[in-house]
């Protein structure tokens, strides 16, 4: 593979991940359900001065005394009230300004949105950054733990054959530790950072793969 298919294929790896972060975190959805909200409520006041508001009551009691004139003479009653009003505000001059003001409220919410967007991709962008480089750390480690295993092996045969040292064993045995615990170290730090990576895409081991990216 050349150096140019490497990176497009790096490219388009990082572009899927990215998109699945677009999808699964939730700040995004809360976001859009909020530029959605907006929205209808500046189509709502578009139309709010020829919408009128609709009252209904309802009421119910009994009297006494009627047409008999006997006290104990009850009867009952019930009322029905509607009434229709129209508002308009300012003499219909503030109905601009509120339009403005509910118009003002979506590009704040698209805004955010937008905003959320790029913390999203940088987010995700940095945690498989870090997921490469401690895959890289954990080769190394490997490939260290493979030398001060062919070390040991040395020195111990030198030792065998009468001219090496206790002591050179000794500090290839030092080396091999060491190596160990750098393999150990890296391989938890790896673990690390494919959780920082789930997290900056929102989960999606445990999100459905039918989603697709939601748009306006």
């Amino acid at each position: 593979m050349d150096v140019v298919t490497g990176i497009a294929l790096a490219t388009c790896y990082m572009a899927s991940l990215v998109a699945t972060g677009l999808v699964t975190r939730p700040e995004l959805k809360e976001s859009q359900a909020l530029v959605a909200a907006a929205v209808e409520a500046y189509k709502r006041e578009k139309v709010a001065p020829f919408v009128p508001s609709v009252l209904l009551g309802f009421s119910t009691t009994r009297f006494g005394g009627g047409l008999s004139g006997t006290p104990d003479s009850f009867s009952g009653r019930y009322d029905v009230d509607a009434r229709m009003v129209w508002e308009t505000r300012n003499m219909g001059l503030a109905e601009g300004a509120a339009r403005r003001h509910r118009n003002a409220q979506i590009q704040q919410a698209t805004f955010t949105k937008l905003r959320i967007m790029d913390q999203v991709a940088q987010e995700v962008a940095e945690a498989h950054v870090q997921t490469v480089i401690r895959q890289q750390q954990v080769r190394i480690a490997e490939s260290a733990i493979l030398s001060a295993q062919d070390s040991y092996r040395r020195n111990m045969d030198r030792i065998r054959d009468g001219q090496g040292l206790p002591i050179e064993a000794l500090q290839a045995i030092q080396a091999l530790e060491a190596s160990q615990r750098a393999y150990l170290c890296a391989v938890a730090n790896h673990n690390r950072s494919q959780v920082t990576l789930q997290w900056a895409q929102g989960w999606p081991v445990n999100v459905p793969q039918d989603n697709s990216i939601a748009r306006e």
